[in-house]
């Protein structure tokens, strides 16, 4: 008799819940799919703060299921994450380049973390210097969910961002559609936090996080995970306004820092679990003279889930995309 594998699980930690893909990995079917809701707040600013709670459940979870021993991914909260583009050596190898990073973090390499993860991309090699995208993360989160998964009975195998995550989805769905040259924004618009992540030659070129932490208690949240305002409907489209003119600021801000005024944000694509999504779009539609717009299902799986999907997609290899002949070739 066969043994049937376990699935792979996909996880993503929230304020008060807990979501989770279950997907099968010979087929790569969705088997399940769920979200444990906690009444007290697991998460703030990105760390758990209710480690014995979490873990109880989770366990529960592993053992009703029977899914000790599984492989997981996690979604990393982007609380933590910094993506800039540096110079090093232009002699140094790949393997080199990343003894020279790990050398140098904190001191010639700046990073805000006590301890540091980083990963890094050559963006163009050279003779004297060769200049490389780098991602850095603190450490200490990622040890922290590396821990708590591991002592709830799972095996951790990929932790990734959810902007990263999204944007893979979009390479899978419109591969030749995207243009390269294009500032892709992928805005996460949350209930409590909005994520703000450009793309440029499909590479993560700015992320930012916003918190908006004084409508935290104003929320509930139901048995399915969606997001349910209890206070004024006022409050509320008066709170999403204040976003929105944030948002221009950020926008501003890469189109004359980050770029130096030679480029700005071309379009957006909007997700996130906020329960009115249609609205927020129409008024992005109202105050930006760019195209707004919202990514495509996926499977049967609800908005919410779209970050989980991508991270399933992390070791798929996306479509091949078509290069543009140059005029006169």
């Amino acid at each position: 008799m066969r043994l049937r594998k376990k699935p792979h699980i996909y996880i993503e930690f929230g304020e008060k819940m807990i979501r989770y893909l279950a997907v099968d990995p010979s087929s790569q079917q969705i088997i399940e799919k769920d979200v444990l809701i906690f009444d007290a707040q697991i998460v703030t600013e990105g760390k758990i703060t209710n480690l014995s709670l979490v873990e109880s459940r989770l366990k529960i979870l592993m053992n009703e299921r029977k899914w000790r021993g599984a492989k997981t991914s996690v979604v990393l909260p982007e609380d933590f994450v910094i993506v800039r583009e540096e110079q090093v050596p232009g002699q140094l190898t790949e393997s080199e380049v990343k003894d020279y990073l790990a050398l140098h973090m904190s001191q010639l390499i700046r990073s805000p973390f006590k301890q540091t993860s980083f990963h890094f991309e050559v963006l163009e090699p050279g003779e004297a210097t060769q200049t490389i995208l780098l991602l850095m993360y603190s450490s200490e989160v990622i040890h922290q969910y590396q821990e708590l998964l591991e002592n709830v009975g799972l095996t951790p195998q990929v932790a990734d961002l959810s902007s990263l995550c999204l944007y893979r989805i979009l390479l899978h769905q419109q591969a030749s559609e995207l243009d390269e040259t294009s500032h892709r924004m992928v805005l996460q618009w949350h209930p409590t936090h909005n994520i703000m992540t450009v793309f440029h030659e499909h590479r993560p070129k700015f992320i930012r996080y916003s918190k908006a932490s004084r409508l935290t208690e104003l929320w509930d949240i139901d048995h399915e995970g969606r997001f349910i305002w209890t206070g004024e409907t006022e409050t509320v489209a008066n709170a999403t306004e204040i976003r929105i003119d944030s948002l221009e600021r950020f926008m501003d801000f890469y189109r004359y820092s980050v770029m130096n005024g030679e480029a700005g944000i071309t379009e957006i694509y909007l997700t996130g679990t906020f329960p009115h999504l249609e609205q927020v779009e129409q008024r992005l539609n109202e105050r930006f003279s760019l195209p707004i717009h919202r990514f495509s299902p996926v499977e049967s799986l609800e908005e919410p889930y779209l970050t989980l999907y991508g991270l399933t997609m992390k070791e798929k290899k996306a479509p091949t995309r078509k290069k543009k002949k140059r005029k006169g070739a």
